[in-house]
């Protein structure tokens, strides 16, 4: 039987586990399944915390597949903050590694008197536009935002089929391509601009409903900031019924810079059994 120390984060309840203590890279999908089982700790994604290569980043979050994850991210920057101590209202950031960004992440923390306030820096789309779907004989145009390792799709409700699950999986598994380390496909509900993101994860295989999602609420905020051809903040309502305030600053042409901001709390810190 092997012990996993871990702390289990609760970022808009979009339950993220945290592996504090070191396991080779090639046991993380392993691991990772194992963990998000609901006879075990549960949870819709793992990262790992390791060593950071870069002298500028206190950490490193590598997640189960190898992917970005904002949300992770966030946890981790709230799970260090924790650790300093701080009290109601006091600040601190730290400066991340994480796996699917060639960029650093920066991480801005406050203390609440209940959970933590975090925001945090975004990887910036490579390419932002629109395309044409046919799907069953209807054509729909939806938002493309892609990265360097990851690809999000963006389906407004005024194009949703009357089975708008059933549009979203055949988006996500047709024509995204097979390159990306994660995928999503988001719908987007533009009268209250709620989401409801599904993400895919190459690696572990596993494609879930995310009750919040941070590259989905970021990638929104890039489209209709790129759209719209100028900087842009968004209150984006997440399935959990929470918020991500997402901004996009668009400048001479291009997305410059986006960030996340939102809540996140700690949910349980202990140890996993696995056999």
């Amino acid at each position: 039987m092997e012990k996993i120390k871990f702390v289990k984060m609760n970022p808009n309840k979009n339950a993220t586990v945290l592996v504090l203590d070191e396991h080779p890279r090639n046991q993380y999908p392993k691991l990772s399944k194992t963990l998000m089982a609901l006879e075990s700790v549960y949870a819709e994604q793992v990262g790992f915390i390791e060593k950071a290569n870069n002298r500028e980043a206190d950490y490193r979050l590598q997640m189960m597949g190898g992917e970005f994850c904002a949300n992770a991210a966030a946890s981790l920057s709230v799970y260090m903050a924790y650790n300093e101590e701080l009290q109601v209202g006091e600040k601190t950031q730290c400066t991340l590694e994480v796996s699917g960004s060639d960029t650093l992440v920066k991480c801005y923390t406050k203390r609440l008197k209940k959970g933590f306030r975090t925001k945090i820096t975004m990887p910036c789309p490579l390419h932002i536009q629109d395309e044409v779907v046919d799907y069953k004989g209807r054509l729909m145009e939806i938002g493309c935002v892609d990265y360097a390792d990851a690809c999000q799709r963006i389906v407004y409700d005024d194009h949703v089929h009357p089975q708008p699950k059933a549009l979203v999986k055949y988006i996500l598994h047709h024509g995204m391509g097979n390159d990306y380390t994660i995928k999503g496909v988001t719908l987007c509900n533009t009268d209250n601009l709620s989401i409801t993101p599904l993400i895919y994860v190459k690696e572990t295989d596993t494609e879930i409903w995310e009750n919040s999602c941070g590259i989905a609420s970021a990638s929104l905020a890039a489209y209709m900031a790129n759209k719209q051809e100028k900087s842009t903040a968004l209150r984006i309502i997440q399935p959990s019924g929470d918020y991500i305030l997402a901004e996009a600053i668009y400048d001479k042409g291009c997305i410059k810079q986006v960030t996340i901001e939102e809540d996140v709390f700690i949910s349980a810190i202990g140890t996993a059994f696995i056999e």
